[in-house]
């Protein structure tokens, strides 16, 4: 209990979702009238989990990384309860969702849990925001989001020919051929391969291997002969409409007794 002389707020510990705390307010002027209200207060909360349409490779646990001008799906997880402490389905719900702070008429309205939009041109974060209120209008929830995007990234792996593709064991720096042939996969992180315009240059020691520019894997061959090395270098470059996805890797790979490494495109 808080009382005194001139109080006219007090801060309180929110119920846990389902229970509601009451408040009188009780207040006694100058002239002897008393004044009274009742206040309920309930809890709610909604959270924002997000996916995007960037590719990782299989088995990744990672969480996929937001690239530039990737689509992203938000889904809005609302916990509200009614007036007897019943949670409320979400389907049953009315969302309100805002991307930099405009709100989003055609994707917000009742049951709409889930928003998808799609990274600007412009390399900016992307601040969504969603407001979940009950359809009487007497529980609400809201909750924000920035999402920095970034980059993509090129990762290469081992394709074993008994194992199959490495994906535990990226190759960084200096890769030792043991085989006459090795072929090397290339992981596009975050990159949205399924649009039109990405390219692959492939280049051995500055060269490039014009007939590797759809391909994602290159085969290594080595000739019998003296020891030495050769860079592997990657660039992939979007040349459609998400033209900010590009990105460049290398690794060295070293042979044993061998004299050059050449390419061979399998697919």
């Amino acid at each position: 209990m808080t009382k005194g002389t001139g109080i006219e707020s007090i801060v309180v510990t929110a119920p846990p979702t389902g229970q509601t705390l009451q408040i009188m307010a009780s207040i006694n002027t100058l002239q002897g009238a008393t004044i009274q209200k009742l206040i309920s207060v309930t809890s709610g909360s909604v959270d924002i989990v997000w996916e995007t349409s960037g590719y990782v490779p299989p088995l990744y646990q990672g969480k996929t990384p937001f690239v530039y001008q990737n689509s992203v799906t938000f889904i809005a997880m609302p916990q509200l309860t009614d007036s007897k402490g019943n949670p409320i389905n979400p389907k049953n719900l009315i969302y309100q969702w805002k991307e930099n702070t405009f709100v989003l008429g055609s994707q917000s309205g009742y049951g709409k849990q889930s928003l998808t939009v799609t990274g600007s041109v412009i390399a900016e974060p992307l601040n969504i925001d969603v407001t979940v209120t009950s359809a009487d209008g007497s529980e609400h929830a809201e909750s924000q989001i920035k999402l920095q995007p970034q980059s993509p990234s090129i990762l290469f792996y081992e394709d074993d020919p008994l194992y199959g593709v490495l994906y535990n064991n990226a190759i960084v720096g200096t890769l030792n051929l043991i085989h006459n042939q090795t072929k090397i996969i290339a992981a596009p992180f975050g990159f949205d391969i399924s649009a039109p315009g990405l390219g692959y240059n492939w280049s051995i020691n500055g060269v490039s291997q014009t007939n590797l520019s759809s391909s994602q894997s290159v085969v290594l061959g080595v000739n019998q002969g003296q020891q030495g090395s050769s860079n592997i270098d990657l660039t992939m470059q979007n040349s459609g409409q998400n033209i900010l996805q590009g990105s460049e890797s290398s690794f060295t790979a070293a042979f044993t007794n061998q004299t050059t490494a050449t390419s061979t495109n399998i697919f």
